[in-house]
């Protein structure tokens, strides 16, 4: 039987604390730097070639940074441009992370049949493509990634149908990592994820909280580097009743994606009902001044002056 396609949504109105500040090897003004700058840092050992499809100077230095910090090494990189002859790309004193980096003056949907299927650790699409959608690009390149691989890219406005097209048809999973977070960058989800995340909400309507957790802890220690499935494995924690883990949790969230208005939410109303108001006003006011029109912090900063917090 064809499995219908799992489209990922965040809920509204989840529980939520101040973010302890730590010291980053590496500052941003935009959430879609951090994105990168964790994909390369929280890349397992086991992660070797990555491909760019389309140019996107940010992309690579971030995730070089996020590398580096990382000390991993080894890594083949290749960035997909038809414009680009004779190019390599700038990884300034970073020599040591690449074996090789390579620019490909191919087109997106041409370029992928020189890789073998199932060779490739992440392929990141930077989306806006002359000649095609993203359903095709995305259609040509998803073969070719590895069972343990990582898709990932831009879905512009116009490309969210395509998108949920390939991944109906295929039985995949995606969310799309909404402003401020990120620049509307989407994440690709396999069967296995959506799987998993089946079961959860299945346990969850049935009240088993602690089923749930487990397989989110299964799926984490595999998606490290996705801010939606992390701070889904926040909210399950704390809706186990385990609000130390969960505020932890969150905490590290906001340290790694400062744009993570959700898990600033979240951990809000951890420090609400936890007895710390001035901790939780703080995170609020922060949210909203990333998003003014943050429904959520609005409607928690009205209810606090309300109770007088």
């Amino acid at each position: 039987m064809k499995k219908k396609n799992k489209r990922v949504k965040t809920k509204k109105k989840s529980p939520g604390i101040i973010s302890k500040s730590t010291d980053r090897s590496a500052h941003f003004t935009d959430g879609d730097s951090y994105y990168f700058y964790n994909l390369g840092m929280l890349l397992g050992e086991r992660k070797k070639t990555i491909v760019q499809v389309g140019r996107d100077k940010k992309f690579f230095d971030a995730l070089e940074k996020g590398l580096k910090a990382a000390n991993r090494s080894g890594i083949v990189f290749y960035c997909v441009d038809p414009d680009s002859v004779n190019e390599t790309l700038n990884t300034g004193n970073n020599q040591g992370i690449f074996n090789s980096v390579e620019y490909i003056s191919l087109s997106a949907v041409d370029c992928a049949k020189r890789f073998e299927d199932k060779s490739i650790d992440v392929i990141f699409l930077k989306g806006g493509y002359d000649f095609y959608n993203l359903y095709d690009v995305i259609d040509a390149w998803y073969p070719k990634l590895k069972d343990s691989g990582w898709l990932s890219g831009y879905c512009l406005f116009y490309d969210e149908g395509n998108l949920e097209r390939f991944a109906g048809e295929k039985g995949l999973g995606f969310s799309i990592l909404k402003r401020p977070l990120t620049d509307n960058i989407f994440e690709l989800y396999p069967e296995d994820i959506v799987s998993g995340l089946k079961k959860i909400q299945d346990y969850l309507n049935c009240g088993m909280l602690l089923d749930a957790d487990q397989v989110i802890n299964r799926i984490i220690t595999a998606y490290p580097h996705s801010p939606f499935l992390t701070n889904l494995k926040a909210e399950l924690d704390y809706r186990c009743g385990k609000t130390l883990e969960a505020k932890k949790q969150f905490e590290r969230i906001i340290d790694m994606w400062p744009y993570h208005v959700r898990a600033m939410n979240n951990l809000g109303a951890i420090e609400a009902n936890t007895g710390y108001p001035k901790k939780a006003r703080a995170l609020f006011e922060k949210v909203l001044e990333i998003d003014p029109g943050n429904e959520d912090a609005i409607a928690s900063l009205d209810e606090m002056g309300r109770l007088g917090l």
